[in-house]
């Protein structure tokens, strides 16, 4: 049975919530019939007030109300996901199923609603917690309505209103406003271009949004940041309070000066640990070799775990807290590892970065937090050293895809933090490069000799086998080798270079078929070590740009020694593909019995218009269809 458990996290006030037993305006009947369109699910109503009473207190009333219309709406179910803390208090939580009448199934007030802490299988230690309520149904389609009353005793937030937060869920009514005291600044921007039209108002201290009956937003592959693509309202309060601390948040330098503030002199450390570093680094003759030894050391003494306790979703834990524990979260470590640097005299900042794969682009004039992540910036003569501060296998220098290329805050004393940008690769800085010889036997069987290395993120999922057993390492080349046909592992091997983000891997097979065999011919797939390719489907009426967030560069030779007496009957034509989205390469050359077929292929990272998506299309359409070319061989009679 299909259960649609709803999650609520909320943070205001005392209200009477009351509602009948049936709601006819609610059944499916009454939906604008435009609105089915791509739609898994449909939001009848999705209101939020916010009330700042004053920088310590915030009140919020939510209703939330959707219809869902198959088993594919789980995005809607958890459109309020949320959580609450010592800063927060739940006053009153309610919740309603109705069928597709408007007739009430289900109730769950208050009493009924489940209060849990989070347990996310690594936190460590963790004050916030989640109500929610679960309610068995699965007769499609149906409807939900909870409301919410909650105070926040803090006003650190970003009051942002998302009217179309997912795809493929349409929306019949949706509100949002927010009062405040007239002399707050507050400050707001609309990102609203793709919503069409909408009502606003504006007064001293009160501002709202409205919407009515939008289709459903539909998403493309291959397309920007959907926090990019949907429309939103972002709100600025200015100056703010959290947990006893004030700060101002109208300027990213605002921000940047809150967040320092609350992470300043934090960085002591047992006087033990200080003789460690000092001897650590003794014999240490540059700045750079100083940061390996203590990145080094970072990471063979600890691990990353979350621990979210307090403020602890802003503030770092004591350098002295990680020195004692041996664990910490992102700003822990990232604390941990500024303070081991301010011990040789090595300054360095702390980076607030989205560590997502498609990030949202930041407004240079209207500071947001989409910020989940923190690293450490260390400035150089001529550049900067980024450190990841979580993993115990990267190299120094090296931040993964999932942190390079991107805006990011960097955090200054004295108010000069800043965006600034993560560096960018080229593709050939994420390289696959594999050899191969295959010595082909006249059944068609051959043994197979493979070198394979790979750098940037091209390397990262070899990197963890450096711990592994003979066992699980000989199971994961079991699973890694691309032949399709039977084989015998005899030999594997894997090599990861400790200071740079580089990894190779070598294995000896003896396979069979790996030419098909008939009569006096052999078929042989010159490729048959390439990553199968997949071509995206084209799309007549594209609407998003084609984004290719991240680059690549595949190199590959392959020789195959042949059995006497073979000779080429017929061999594929070169090929030479250039496009702004990539190139293609390929040669055959035969001499002497063996056979060499060399292959590049470059994806690059980029965005272009809407139209050029097919275009794209096309291009991976001929790579793939390359890939598959085969050579027939005859042997001389």
């Amino acid at each position: 049975m299909k259960r649609a458990i709803l999650f609520f996290t909320f943070l205001l006030g005392t209200v009477a919530l009351t509602m009948a037993d049936s709601r006819p305006e609610l059944a499916v009947s009454k939906i604008n019939k435009k609105l089915f369109t791509n739609a898994n699910a449909i939001i009848r109503e999705a209101s939020k007030t916010i009330e700042v009473i004053n920088p310590d207190k915030m009140e919020v009333t939510e209703t939330f109300v959707v219809t869902i219309l198959n088993d594919k709406a789980e995005k809607a179910l958890l459109y309020n996901v949320a959580y609450y803390d010592s800063n927060s208090k739940v006053n009153d939580m309610e919740a309603y199923l109705y069928d597709k009448w408007g007739t009430e199934i289900d109730k769950a007030r208050n009493k009924d609603i489940s209060d849990e802490a989070i347990d996310d299988g690594f936190s460590v230690a963790v004050d916030t917690r989640v109500r929610y309520v679960s309610f068995d149904h699965n007769a499609y389609p149906y409807t939900l309505e909870f409301k919410s009353v909650v105070t926040e005793y803090n006003s650190f937030s970003w009051p942002t209103w998302r009217p179309l937060t997912f795809d493929n869920v349409a929306v019949e009514k949706s509100s949002f406003a927010i009062s405040f005291p007239e002399e707050m600044n507050v400050t707001y921007k609309e990102y609203l271009e793709a919503l069409g039209e909408y009502d606003f108002d504006e007064s001293p201290g009160q501002l709202s949004w409205s919407i009515q009956n939008k289709t459903a937003y539909v998403d493309e592959p291959l397309g920007p940041s959907l926090r990019n693509q949907l429309p939103r309202v972002a709100v600025n309060l200015g100056k703010i309070s959290y947990d006893g601390n004030d700060g101002d948040l109208s300027t990213w330098a605002g921000f940047g000066a809150f967040y320092y503030s609350l992470n300043k002199n934090r960085d002591q450390v047992p006087e033990s640990l200080k003789q460690e570093v000092l001897a650590l680094t003794a014999g240490a003759s540059s700045k750079t070799e100083k940061i390996k030894i203590l990145y080094n050391y970072l990471q063979n003494n600890t691990r990353y775990v979350s621990v979210q306790l307090g403020i602890g979703g802003l503030q770092c834990f004591p350098a002295e807290y990680v020195a004692e524990k041996g664990f910490g979260d992102c700003k822990a470590l990232s604390n941990y590892m500024k303070a081991l640097l301010k011990l040789v005299d090595i300054p360095s900042n702390y980076v607030l970065i989205q560590a997502d794969r498609k990030p949202m682009t930041l407004d240079k004039s209207f500071p947001q937090d989409p910020f989940n992540h923190v690293i450490l910036g260390v400035p150089m003569e001529k550049d900067t050293v980024w450190l990841e501060c979580t993993s115990q296998q990267i190299p120094m220098g090296y931040i993964g895809v999932n942190n390079m290329n991107r805006q990011v805050l960097w955090i200054e004393a004295d108010g000069k933090s800043k965006l600034v940008r993560t560096p960018g690769y080229v593709p050939e800085d994420h390289a696959l490069v594999t050899t191969a010889q295959f010595d082909v036997q006249e059944d068609g069987g051959a043994t197979v000799a493979a070198n394979i290395q790979g750098t940037g993120f091209q390397q990262r999922r070899f990197r963890g086998l450096k711990g592994l057993s003979s066992e699980e390492l000989k199971r994961f080349f079991e699973g890694y080798i691309p032949i399709s046909t039977t084989f015998a592992l005899n030999d594997y091997s894997v090599t990861v270079e400790e200071d740079r983000p580089e990894t190779s891997l070598s294995y000896k097979v003896d396979a069979k078929k790996v030419a098909k065999v008939s009569s006096s011919r052999m078929f042989l797939s010159p490729g048959l070590l390439e990553p199968a390719l997949h071509s995206p489907k084209r799309l007549e009426d594209r609407k998003h740009p084609l984004v290719l967030q991240v680059g690549f560069h595949d190199v590959s030779e392959y020789t195959f020694t042949l059995p006497a007496g073979y000779e080429v009957e017929a061999m594929p034509k070169d090929q030479n593909i250039a496009t702004p989205y990539g190139a293609y390469e390929t040669s055959y050359s035969f001499d002497n019995n063996k056979l060499v077929f060399k292959r590049k292929y470059t994806r690059n990272s980029g965005e272009w218009e809407s139209e050029k998506y097919n275009d794209y299309v096309d291009f991976v359409k001929q790579v793939v269809r390359a890939d598959k070319d085969k050579i027939v061989l005859k042997k001389a009679e």
